[in-house]
């Protein structure tokens, strides 16, 4: 596999694309719309909802520790690349007649998240500190992973797309800065060219 090759594949389900990011082995206690991980009676659904209305703090309680809920925008979907200290994925929205499900296309999207060039300073969502070795994320709706999935993914050193809701990715332990780029001119703003149109970067790296 190419390393402009994606790593995998995330679906909101819906046009406002949110996810929730943290260690792994934090995210196995997520529950999503089918109940709690903290005990206190509400969805871990309906409690990342709440942080996404509020907009100003992006943590939130998940057990006895805590992820990320992290906003991806308008365009319900997106591949990710490994990017230098990390990963990578974006607000992107396919040109008409660009088949998204070509391995040439999505490379060239991978060479594209890299080397599009950016505007202004990077916007620091928040931190994501990983204990367990393995980054994950989740589209918020959906339960988190198993243990098995967990152990699997370490052991195989490999990112793995467990479904279009949820991706292990192995990292070596530290805290990971969640930082989003603008593409166009503000973070408002959409970049063009023959593949799509292109409004913000989502680089979750290791600090320092």
């Amino acid at each position: 596999m190419s390393n402009l090759d994606p790593i995998g594949y995330l679906d909101g389900n819906a046009t406002a694309f949110w996810l929730v990011g943290g260690d792994a082995g934090v995210l196995t206690a997520w529950r999503g719309q089918d109940g709690s991980s903290t005990g206190d009676g509400r969805s871990d659904y309906d409690r990342a909802l709440d942080v996404i209305d509020d907009g100003d703090d992006s943590r939130l309680a998940i057990g006895d520790a805590s992820g990320l809920v992290i906003d991806v925008g308008e365009a319900g979907a997106s591949h990710l690349w490994l990017v230098d200290g990390g990963i990578a994925l974006w607000t992107y929205r396919r040109a008409i007649g660009v088949d998204g499900t070509s391995p040439d296309v999505r490379r060239q999207l991978g060479d594209r998240i890299r080397t599009l060039p950016t505007r202004g300073e990077s916007i620091r969502v928040g931190t994501l500190a990983i204990t367990s070795n393995c980054l994950g994320l989740v589209v918020p709706f959906l339960a988190g992973f198993t243990a098995d999935e967990l152990a699997a993914t370490i052991a195989s050193e490999i990112p793995q797309n467990i479904s279009d809701g949820h991706l292990l990715v192995p990292v070596p332990n530290g805290d990971y800065d969640v930082l989003v780029d603008a593409l166009g001119e503000h973070h408002s703003a959409w970049y063009e060219d023959t593949l799509g149109r292109y409004q913000t970067r989502i680089r979750i790296v290791r600090r320092g």
